[in-house]
């Protein structure tokens, strides 16, 4: 989703965090192709600001008394996020700088997650006093009132999703979840305390993960054989054999253009084969050669064999994959293939 008119704007990062709220960081991967549209201009001066403005962050943080987290990670970066002086929410990191123009409650802190397909997500007490969620995800008020004083935890779930645990203005705890919605747990909380949050038995991100949702994004795609880029479907060329081509004005993808979205989408990794032939794969990447040995987000070729394979897919994980399969059959999840000759993994 785009960022403009959310944070590339003529008013400036304005204050330091409020005295009575707590910024939170979060440390991972996190993908902003969209989030330079319609930028020209402004870039330069905001990259010198940014150095500046950062500074200025971690010496107000300490100023205040706050513990301003700094995590980095060695292949991606940090958001923080924190309450500014000016009672609005203000995310600072890396990658993203900018006032979201939403007013907080105060005495009160945001949370923030990396989801699992790149990107981010926070969640906090809106001056309304209702939760308010806003990031990649979502953005928007889910009209759940929250005691006031206290503060929502967010963590991401696997699948690219996330929730919220947060006490509400009932005095129990409710957890609201991105794909069901909201939901009383019935346990009383004693007022004026928060919830903590964190998923268990599964890492949130992982750029394995993030190939596999990369691939369920273009679930429904047609296909067209050919169809497929780094950047996502395309018409592509005619059929060998029979000459068909996707009709003018229809974009699709084929096994191999799948594949070759999801990873760079994932991963960065570009100039995969459009083709059948495994060792070009496996040049940017690593061959798996037993079916066992899977994991989420492999690249999983069948028929024929690792030299010349008839077949990808994007391994989901519990035998399940995601595929480009033929002339009139769209983008799907199903079982995993039969012929299995090898497969990929990526990671950069």
């Amino acid at each position: 989703m785009s960022r403009t008119g959310y944070f590339w704007r003529e008013k400036s990062l304005r204050g330091s965090p409020a005295a009575d709220s707590s910024p939170v960081a979060l440390s991972g991967t996190i993908a902003r192709e969209s989030m330079l549209t319609g930028i020209t201009s402004r870039i330069q001066w905001w990259q010198v600001y940014a150095a500046t403005a950062r500074s200025a962050f971690i010496a107000s943080a300490l100023l205040f008394g706050l513990a301003a987290a700094d995590s980095r990670a060695a292949t991606g970066g940090y958001e923080s996020a924190f309450q500014a002086n000016t009672g609005q929410l203000i995310v600072f990191g890396d990658l993203l700088n900018g006032n979201t123009y939403q007013g907080m409650k105060r005495v009160t802190s945001p949370s923030i997650a990396a989801l699992a397909g790149g990107g981010y997500q926070t969640a906090f007490q809106a001056n309304t006093g209702d939760l308010v969620v806003f990031g990649d995800a979502l953005n928007g008020n889910t009209r759940q009132g929250m005691m006031a004083g206290t503060s929502p935890a967010i963590a991401a779930s696997p699948d690219g999703g996330y929730r919220v645990a947060f006490q509400a203005n009932t005095g129990q705890l409710y957890i609201y979840d991105s794909r069901s919605g909201s939901r009383n747990l019935q346990q009383g909380m004693k007022p004026g305390t928060s919830p903590s949050l964190t998923a268990i038995g599964a890492s949130p991100g992982g750029q394995g993960q993030a190939i596999v949702n990369a691939a369920r994004s273009m679930a429904g795609q047609p296909y067209c054989w050919g169809g497929g880029t780094p950047s996502g479907p395309t018409r592509g060329w005619a059929e060998q054999e029979t000459g068909r081509i996707c009709p003018s004005g229809v974009v699709g993808l084929d096994c191999t253009g799948l594949a070759i979205y999801a990873v760079a989408k994932a991963t960065g990794i570009v100039g995969l084969p459009h083709s059948g032939w495994g060792p070009g794969w496996a040049a940017k990447g690593t061959r798996i050669y037993n079916q066992r040995d899977l994991q989420p987000g492999d690249i999983v070729f069948f028929r024929g064999s690792f030299d010349s394979f008839k077949h990808a897919g994007v391994y989901e994980g519990g035998g399940m994959m995601w595929d480009a399969q033929n002339w009139g059959v769209p983008v799907q999840r199903r079982a995993l293939a039969s012929g299995f000759v090898g497969a990929v993994r990526f990671r950069r």
